[in-house]
């Protein structure tokens, strides 16, 4: 059943549909009311926020998904803040669902870490990216993405989390935590049940611990 038919079927029955979306990009949320339009016949509503800032949204929702592997943008510091922020924005019996891959197993045992790698190839780009630093206050591994034929580069991070990793980190934050398998063991979905509201988001959004002054100074 596609997204449409959920929401006439929940419709049918007397339930209100309604979906926000949150992203730091403009043209992701474009994106986003284009394809609530399609689907649903109605646009989702948009905020341009900092996931770590979810909590001062006045967002109330009863479902929260954290999709499209977007973990590896945070760090175990800045997933902490993210996890704060939706124990409140959910109600007491929501849920949490994110999306999440194994890139221990995935990167490093079975494919191996590449220090150069190619992204895409064509006649009108040539993207590689390499390596560039690690930071082991953060976690954060830098990599730069090169652009031969443009001649443009740009300076990205990542953190490789695996499901354990994120799934345990969410239990800090809800009652119970799943998972349920997507196209492999190693990809597919943290079940995140029953919100547990002893740790203010505001603690960890407004504040840094002695390590991550360090790391910010070194920077």
């Amino acid at each position: 059943m596609c997204i449409r038919d959920r929401a006439k079927e929940l419709a049918r029955r007397g339930k209100s549909v309604e979906l926000t979306v949150v992203d730091l990009r403009g043209s992701a949320l474009e994106k986003a009311r284009e394809f609530s339009m399609h689907e649903l016949g109605w646009g989702a509503r948009t905020l341009l926020l900092d996931a770590r800032e979810l909590h001062r949204s006045g967002v109330e929702a009863d479902i929260a998904l954290l999709w499209g592997l977007t973990t590896s943008h945070f760090s175990p510091w800045d997933l902490l803040r993210v996890y704060a922020g939706l124990v409140h924005v959910l109600t007491e019996y929501g849920v949490a669902v994110v999306e999440e891959a194994d890139r221990h197993f995935t990167i490093f045992m079975r494919m191996g870490y590449r220090w150069v790698l190619p992204e895409h190839a064509s006649g009108k780009r040539v993207v590689l990216t390499v390596h560039s630093r690690h930071d082991p206050l953060t976690g954060y591994t830098y990599r730069v993405a090169l652009d031969l034929l443009r001649g443009e580069a740009a300076e990205h991070r990542v953190y490789f989390w695996d499901i354990a990793g994120s799934a345990a980190l969410a239990w800090v934050f809800f009652q119970d935590i799943d998972f349920v398998e997507g196209d492999s063991p190693y990809r597919g979905y943290v079940l995140a049940k029953g919100p547990r509201r002893s740790v203010s988001p505001g603690d960890v959004v407004q504040e840094s611990p002695s390590i991550l002054r360090r790391a910010s100074g070194a920077a």
